[in-house]
């Protein structure tokens, strides 16, 4: 959960959802500019941010554990809650962008 302590009224402000994680090459990936938002939906995505930032290695450690999980299969709900991660990596390496993109 992303939890802002701050917010007296509703802390919880977003969630990591790892179970539908899926690949995504470097080059595919663009960096979203803050700045072009309205300045209350700026604060709000940079205070994420600042969050997720703090937590960068219980987030990485989350991701494995799930990722690992999966791939084992020891925990069927877990399993049956997530994407199919190895079909993911493969359709992703045959991904071509379309000029559409």
């Amino acid at each position: 959960m992303i939890r802002l302590e701050d917010d007296r009224f509703n802390q919880i402000k977003g969630s990591l959802r790892f179970n539908y994680m899926f690949p995504v090459e470097e080059r595919y990936l663009s960096k979203r500019d803050f700045n072009k938002e309205t300045p209350s939906r700026k604060e709000f995505l940079r205070r994420q941010w600042v969050y997720c930032n703090s937590i960068t290695d219980d987030i990485k450690r989350m991701a494995e554990d799930t990722y690992n999980g999966v791939l084992d299969g020891t925990d069927s709900e877990l399993v049956n809650a997530s994407c199919d991660f190895k079909l993911l990596e493969d359709a992703a390496k045959n991904y071509k962008p379309s000029s559409q993109n």
